[in-house]
């Protein structure tokens, strides 16, 4: 448990009758590369600093099911 990292989402998914378009953009909570006190990173998120985000946003764009 002490090596999982966790994130949280906002997915945008719009179905279409022949295939499922889903955009998600992700940032992260726990860091388990961190070391020990410094692994929760909520207090941290600044959408306003372009260096955070290019370190910590994910965007996915994925096409289809996702299983």
């Amino acid at each position: 448990m002490k090596e999982m990292s966790v994130g949280t989402d906002l997915v945008l998914r719009v179905d279409l009758s022949f295939f499922v378009l889903r955009l998600d953009f992700s940032i992260p909570v726990r860091k388990p590369f961190l070391p020990e006190g410094q692994r929760r990173v909520m207090k941290d998120i600044n959408f306003g600093d372009s260096e955070w985000r290019n370190q910590n946003l994910v965007f996915n764009l994925a096409i289809g099911y996702p299983f």
